[in-house]
């Protein structure tokens, strides 16, 4: 194993060697690489070993030293840049700068500013990342950002969604890119939790105007979950490794596609299970309404827990009344409920106001039957879906049936 010297770093200094490696970041809309994130390699001057990145800056011991560190790192990445640039003027360039060197004394500097003008390079087509938890000072980090963006520059956090990354930048630094760590992206294709993280963070770019990129793909399985949750713009071995040129990218173009026909197949394929899904639904929960009309001496609840029998995906019923209160008990499959987190999971009981619900507000606005998307359900604890349905029960009074079935 070799062992780093102290003065690796002055040593790489001193002799300028740092080169530039450059990974693609592609979009399916676009069907395109419309950016490419700059890598730096350094290599040992001495030895002619090459440091790792993070060893690298995690031997600049002082500020002063990562800042020149840092600022190497971006001419060199720009030098790069620079003949691509020419011949594909749309193409951005992704630059790290070390949020850990922002601070007063050089956060309105303007290095960064006259470098890439140096380069020829509109400020339009660079994207500065930054790890904003890095930052050593968050004044001086939003100092930073409002004063490049006003400059043209596009600013994305990275590694967002890693542990120690604060949501509340967010909105603070309002950025243009939110980039997601590769821990959200690892095997998403097998984590429905993981799944919900990145859907939120969806969401939010939409209503902000941002644009949401998964780093760390490395597998097709993982590009096609992505794109499910509303993720169309990816970073990751999968489409290219970092390369000095893009003449070195294994084919993302090659890889897109193979992704835009697997998204394809499988859009086609789940639509075609929803179709039959939703007849099985419409069938089922005709089937519970009828039981719950036939005439007969047993109480609504005793109704609703014989109703259960009729699938053995059905976890909890329940009636509520035109107004949204519910006027039966919550009968639960007894195999379905959570019994080791009883205390934060418990069915609701008769007299709960339902009226803000997903499920009872298209039925008070003229729908008679509403269908909810996968969600954790407060009954039981585990995913499940809601069909909420007009009805009639015994007595002939209209009410709304609401079916729980889990998705397991």
């Amino acid at each position: 194993m070799f062992s780093l010297k102290d003065n690796t770093v002055r040593r790489v200094l001193d002799a300028g060697s740092v080169a530039t490696h450059f990974q693609p970041l592609v979009s399916l809309r676009r069907n395109a690489v419309f950016a490419v994130e700059a890598l730096c390699r350094a290599t040992d001057p001495d030895t002619g070993r090459a440091v790792p990145p993070q060893e690298l800056f995690s031997l600049a011991g002082n500020v002063k030293t990562r800042l020149e560190l840092d600022r190497l790192c971006r001419q060199r990445a720009l030098e790069a840049f620079a003949p691509l640039y020419r011949s594909d003027p749309g193409l951005i360039l992704s630059l790290n700068v070390d949020a850990s060197v922002i601070d007063s004394s050089c956060v309105h500097s303007q290095v960064l500013s006259r470098q890439v003008a140096d380069a020829g390079i509109p400020p339009e087509n660079v994207a500065i990342e930054i790890i904003e938890s890095r930052a050593g000072s968050a004044l001086a980090l939003m100092e930073f950002v409002v004063d490049y963006k006003r400059r043209g520059f596009i600013i994305a956090l990275d590694d967002l969604g890693a542990g120690h990354s604060n949501l509340d930048r967010i909105h603070l630094l309002q950025p243009d890119v939110l980039k997601l760590d590769r821990s959200l992206i690892t095997r998403i294709d097998h984590h429905f939790h993981k799944q919900e993280v990145v859907k939120s963070f969806v969401r939010l770019a939409s209503r902000t105007g941002c644009m949401v990129l998964g780093e760390g793909v490395e597998r097709q399985e993982e590009a096609l979950a992505l794109l499910e949750c509303g993720v169309d713009v990816f970073q990751g071995y999968f489409f290219g490794r970092p390369t000095p040129a893009p003449a070195g990218w294994d084919n993302p173009a090659l890889a897109l596609f193979k992704v835009a026909e697997a998204h394809k197949k499988a859009s086609i394929k789940r639509l075609n299970a929803e179709k039959i899904r939703h007849s099985s639904y419409h069938t089922l929960v005709g089937r519970l309404c009828a039981r719950l009309a036939t005439p007969g001496p047993a109480t609504t609840e005793q109704r609703l827990a014989a109703c259960l029998e009729e699938d053995s995906q059905l976890e909890c019923l329940y009636l509520l009344n035109m107004d949204g209160t519910q006027i039966s008990e919550t009968v639960c499959h007894p195999d379905r409920l959570c019994r080791n987190r009883r205390l934060l999971y418990a069915p609701a009981a008769k007299g709960a106001d339902h009226s803000c619900k997903e499920y009872y507000l298209p039925l008070r606005s003229g729908l008679s039957r509403f269908t909810t998307e996968p969600y954790l359900s407060q009954a039981s604890g585990s995913r499940c879906i809601t069909i909420s349905t007009v009805c009639a029960v015994q007595e002939g009074m209209a009410c709304i049936l609401c079916t729980d079935l889990a998705c397991d």
